[in-house]
């Protein structure tokens, strides 16, 4: 009988095999995801990107549609809140206009109709045309002719605003035409888009301050009012201005008025131009009138601005420091007196007298500064009227004598590894003490070098090293150099500082101490010379006593007894290392 062997080939995977394997897979699956989540969020981007131009665009188009099919006319208002494009559709008003508004504090642009005449602040909300609207830029024009309709142009650098368009008495628009650019902003992202909306009807076009006549185009307007800009101005003798009118009402009302004013010595021309006579004219407020022809109802609209024409009496010049030093600032305050004034009339420019050298003028507010050569000097400040030069105004200025009456003197003593902060005694006369600067530098080492010994420029710190011979005693002279603005020249004074040589003494050494057997007594000294000397100091007994311990401390010498000792007197010795000084105390056992 044949027996047949199988033979077991099959192999399995161990165990490093297979987190080689693992770690492959991971590595795999990493890149496919982060390749995958890359490809997302750029896929997301996009779709967002694309979801904000096709917003832009459906904005454009829905101002589109309003606007083209325009009939008569368009114009634009704009209060910084909100702007309004009108869109006129008859002659006789009757009709609703149709408004396009876009309200900068919601950011959207809504769509109304109505037939009476909507204004900024009475605009009610209705259909909404866009959202998310940061920006809506407007420009008209009217065939060769182009007028910005909003004050705000910054919306984009393609749209680049003309020159404002005049008023013509017979317009006929050709191709007239309007440059839309909407800025739309949603999760931090912006986008711009403009386009050209190019009317069907050939229409009349204007801004809130340029109004087209309706005598060219066939509308039918009626002048209500007239509105002068600016309301008021402030003016002297001889001086001119430039008014302005504008002719409100329905329609497109003729701009054309005629200028007069209420007063002799101030003439207007046809253009609006008002002239101050120097001679004649009389300080006071004096009217300017812009009158427009009669309307169908009869009425003659009309409007007014207010001239104020301003006299200057005088200036007076003051100062609220009670005293004026050398090296210091001075500020005065110009006062113009007379009548109608208004801050541009009460102007002055400021001089000095003569100009001396050592008088400087730093603001035209009034501030002058004063070099240390001013000390005991006068001096003149005029002031100037902007307005009318030949009107001045003058301070004599006294300026204080200022010196040092007493410098003091100074003797410090400074002990070796510390720092001791110097001070001298200065007494002035008109100088305060916080206005001194002192500067202090070693005059005289006394023997030492710079390293041993060193003094802060400009706190008067001095610094002693610690390795200085400690048998010897060192004198030195530092010098401070003290300076004021207001003093003339530099004084000097010195402090005289002397370094001892380093001792040893016991406090109450002389009397002894007493210990008792089994204690422990603390025998304070005192070291001259020499800061943190406790561990330059070594300790010892006369004679050398069996159970007894003895240390040096910040506060004393620690001697320390048992209850054996035999001596009835201990001699404790206090001795700087590598030095014979010393010093001796006799202590009495119990």
């Amino acid at each position: 009988m044949k027996k047949f062997m199988i033979e077991d080939n099959d192999k399995g995977l161990t165990l490093l095999e297979m987190i080689i394997s693992v770690a492959i897979l991971s590595i795999v699956l990493v890149t496919v995801t982060s390749f995958m989540v890359t490809g997302m969020k750029m896929f997301r981007s996009s779709n967002d990107e694309i979801g904000l131009q096709q917003d832009v665009q459906l904005a454009l188009n829905n101002v589109e549609n309003r606007i083209i099919d325009a009939k008569m006319g368009i114009r634009c208002d704009d209060d910084g809140t909100q702007m309004i494009l009108t869109v006129y559709n008859d002659k006789a008003g009757t009709e609703a206009k149709e408004y396009i508004v876009w309200n900068r504090n919601d950011k959207k642009i809504y769509y109304d109709t109505s037939a009476a005449n909507v204004t900024l602040t009475t605009f009610s909300t209705n259909e909404v045309l866009a959202s998310n609207v940061t920006n809506f830029q407007i420009v008209m024009k009217d065939g060769n002719i182009a007028a910005t309709a909003t004050p705000n142009p910054s919306v984009t650098a393609a749209l680049t605003p003309s020159v404002t368009a005049q008023p013509t008495k017979n317009a006929s628009p050709k191709n007239p035409k309007v440059e839309i650019a909407i800025e739309v902003e949603e999760d931090g992202r912006k986008h711009v888009s403009q386009k050209v909306v190019t009317f069907r009807n050939n229409i009349a076009m204007g801004a809130s301050d340029t109004i087209y006549t309706g005598s060219g185009n066939g509308l039918d307007s009626k002048a209500e009012g007239v509105k002068i800009t600016p309301q008021d101005v402030y003016l002297v003798p001889g001086e001119s201005y430039q008014f302005h009118a504008r002719v409100t009402g329905t329609g497109y009302p003729s701009q054309v008025v005629t200028w007069s004013v209420n007063s002799t010595g101030v003439s207007v021309d046809s253009t609006g131009l008002v002239k101050v006579d120097a001679a004649t004219a009389a300080g006071g407020t004096v009217q300017v009138i812009a009158t427009a022809p009669e309307n169908s109802d009869g009425v003659v609209p009309a409007g007014s601005a207010n001239i104020h024409i301003s006299k200057i009496n005088g200036i007076s010049v003051t100062t609220d420091a009670e005293k004026v030093y050398a090296g210091s600032m001075l500020k005065v305050n110009a006062t113009v007196s007379g009548a109608e004034l208004n801050d541009d009339m009460s102007k002055v420019t400021f001089s000095v007298k003569e100009n001396p050298s050592w008088v400087h003028l730093y603001s035209n507010s009034g501030v002058f500064g004063l070099d240390k050569e001013a000390r005991g000097k006068t001096f003149t400040i005029v002031a100037t009227s902007v307005h009318d030069p030949t009107i001045t105004g003058e301070l004599v200025v006294q300026v204080e004598d200022t010196a040092l009456s007493d410098l003091g003197s100074g003797v410090v003593t400074a002990n070796r590894n510390s720092s001791t902060e110097l001070l001298t005694n200065v007494v002035g006369q008109n100088l305060a003490s916080t206005e001194l600067q002192i500067q202090w530098e070693i005059a005289d080492y006394g023997g030492l070098s710079s390293d041993k010994v060193s003094v802060d420029k400009y706190s008067g710190m001095l610094n002693v090293e610690k390795d200085i011979n400690y048998e010897n005693e060192y004198h030195l002279q530092v010098a401070a150099k003290i300076t004021a603005d207001r003093l003339s020249e530099p004084v000097t004074t010195y402090v005289s500082v002397t370094i001892p040589k380093v001792s040893i003494k016991f406090i109450n050494g002389d009397g002894g101490a007493e210990i008792q057997k089994n204690s422990t007594v603390i025998l304070p000294y005192e070291v001259i010379g020499l800061d943190g000397a406790m561990t330059e100091i070594m300790a010892t007994t006369n004679p050398s006593v069996r159970n007894s311990i003895i240390f040096v401390t910040e506060g004393g010498i620690r001697l320390s007894i048992g209850d054996d000792v035999k001596t009835s007197k201990i001699s404790v010795i206090a001795t700087f290392k590598d030095t014979n000084m010393s010093d001796t105390i006799d202590v009495t056992v119990k």
